[in-house]
């Protein structure tokens, strides 16, 4: 449990942006592909996946047959370390998935909250996802009550900033990957929101790299009147011939990361608490044995941003912290 636990939360470490060595791009946008995972979920992927899906929810399949569906495809990507990885992290979260229901020393109603939680180390278009939160909420039907439906929406006030950010078709898209789980987006004003959204461009020319380099910022605050209201911050930067597909590709990679995130909040505001993989209120990891210690890295830009750092971005947001930010909340 320990070694797939540890091999699951070096999620935190997500970035799948191209490699950018050009000397005249800022620090910030120089990138290295060592000791970085990628946790969205590739689209070479997905048809596996959602066979895998399926088979882990049928009562008769179970996780036996899932896991057997997954594993038949490792001979196929021994050559794209990238797909693998990500293969081997829908592996190793099957398997939590079912110890964590097996373990006896926990409520039933813990267990179950302990497997759903391996997704908020994924991605929120996971195809497992909305089957498992279902499963959850049978459970814990005061919670569909008032997180789910049409009468009781997330509202989200959607801010941006560059070229290339459209409001509108953000919010669709957002709008559009919550759908597949009951839960309902609302756009309103920055005043009625539960949650701020703001997105952010920048575009990078160098006459040593071919194409642009496009950085993308996103911010999620909740809207609450707490000392430490929770908020998340990420950046993804990539690389390609056209700006409207560097866009693109960054945008839904940050709504599919930082989607997930708010999903975990959302749920957890409304009383889905006891969590192993998700973050509190803070922004803290839940269980402080499952932590990681990054202190050792140095130079390298991991996908997440930070929302009141100085110095190199590695993970998610350490808001106590300065200098040099290696991994997942502390």
């Amino acid at each position: 449990m320990q070694q797939l636990g540890a091999l699951f939360l070096t999620t935190s470490l997500l970035s799948s942006s191209s490699i950018v060595q050009a000397q005249n791009l800022p620090p910030e946008l120089k990138r290295s592909k060592r000791n970085s995972i990628d946790a969205s979920l590739p689209e070479v992927l997905r048809p596996v996946v959602e066979k895998a899906a399926q088979a882990e929810l049928d009562k008769k399949r179970g996780t036996g047959n899932a896991l057997q569906i997954l594993r038949a495809e490792r001979e196929k990507y021994q050559d794209s370390p990238t797909t693998l990885t990500s293969l081997e992290l829908r592996i190793a979260a099957t398997v939590l998935r079912a110890r964590f229901l097996q373990n006896k020393k926990a409520e039933a109603s813990a267990r179950t909250q302990h497997a759903l939680s391996t997704f908020a180390r994924l991605d929120l278009t996971e195809p497992g996802l909305p089957g498992w939160l279902n499963k959850t909420f049978k459970q814990f039907p005061a919670v569909r009550r008032k997180a789910t439906g049409r009468k009781n929406p997330v509202r989200v006030a959607i801010l941006g900033r560059g070229t290339g950010i459209n409001k509108d078709k953000i919010y669709k898209q957002l709008k559009s990957m919550f759908r597949p789980l009951g839960i309902e987006l609302q756009k309103t004003s920055v005043k009625k929101a539960k949650y701020l959204i703001s997105l952010a461009s920048d575009e990078v020319r160098s006459p040593n790299t071919k194409g642009t380099v496009v950085r993308v910022m996103l911010r999620i605050n909740a809207r609450e009147k707490t000392s430490q209201p929770w908020r998340q911050s990420y950046y993804r930067t990539s690389k390609a011939k056209k700006l409207e597909d560097a866009l693109t590709e960054n945008i839904t990679w940050l709504l599919k990361i930082g989607g997930r995130d708010l999903l975990f909040d959302w749920l957890r505001v409304h009383g889905l608490s006891d969590t192993y993989f998700s973050l509190d209120r803070e922004g803290k990891g839940k269980k402080q044995e499952h932590r990681h210690d990054h202190s050792k890295h140095r130079g390298h830009n991991h996908g997440h941003g930070h929302s009141k750092h100085r110095g190199h971005n590695h993970g998610k947001d350490h808001s106590k912290h300065r200098g040099h930010n290696h991994g997942h909340k502390h």
